[in-house]
């Protein structure tokens, strides 16, 4: 074997900030020569953030296509489907401010709706257990003071 192929990288020149840095501030990327990115963390998560500041709507269209298979064209007909409400407690905009969150079943991807954050917390909270709620709204339907 050479030389060259025993010897362990520990450090490599970021291709932006043009800094020495250890391979640990790098991303491994198996199709480069080292076997880690040409870019250092920091640099990317920089570029990578001042793309997307500048460009919210390909950053939301990435997200939803990549972690539920579903186009922005999509959220926007089931957000009108189900009257621009959260489809639990039917707020018209979610209370934090945010966009409303894709509710989905964790075993098999498919989107339910598009619920608020506390509702969709909620429902997490509570492991999408259907008989988890169904107890849950019992004990507060039951456990209300006369005054309420």
């Amino acid at each position: 074997m050479s030389e060259n192929l025993t010897q362990v990288l520990t450090s490599k020149k970021c291709c932006t900030c043009k800094e020495d840095l250890p391979v640990e501030s790098f991303h491994k990327n198996r199709s480069t020569k080292t076997g880690f990115a040409e870019e250092c963390k920091v640099c990317k998560k920089v570029r990578a953030k001042t793309y997307y500041d500048k460009n919210p709507e390909k950053w939301r269209d990435s997200h939803y296509r990549r972690t539920y298979r579903l186009s922005v064209e999509e959220y926007s007909a089931l957000l009108t489907k189900q009257g621009g409400k959260c489809a639990i407690c039917g707020c018209t905009e979610s209370r934090d401010g945010s966009r409303f969150a894709v509710d989905h079943c964790h075993d098999t991807g498919k989107v339910r709706g598009l619920l608020c954050r506390p509702c969709n917390s909620a429902i997490g909270f509570l492991n999408d257990d259907y008989q988890t709620a169904l107890s849950a709204a019992r004990y507060l339907q039951t456990s209300q003071s006369p005054n309420t």
